[in-house]
């Protein structure tokens, strides 16, 4: 969000860049934002996104390991299900 503003740097035509000058090169202007646009960006909705995408990324992990913990033991067990 900060490089909508003008603010910060980027990578640009693969090399970092002051934020204005990408925007500047590429024929745009910086946003400015009206009242309660700013809480918007900074309310914690993203934080929270990536939260839930790093929870998603462990949960796929811990699924991966659990399957093949089981396949390790049925085969430990020879496929016998009773031992």
């Amino acid at each position: 969000a900060l490089v909508l503003l003008g603010e910060g740097e980027v990578f640009y035509k693969g090399k970092r860049v002051h934020a204005m000058v990408a925007l500047t090169e590429e024929g745009l202007e910086p946003i400015e934002l009206e009242a309660k646009e700013g809480l918007a960006l900074i309310n914690g909705t993203q934080a929270m996104t990536a939260q839930g995408v790093l929870s998603y990324i462990e949960a796929e992990a811990t699924a991966y390991q659990a399957e093949l913990i089981a396949s390790m033991t049925i085969e430990g067990l020879q496929g016998i299900i009773d031992a």
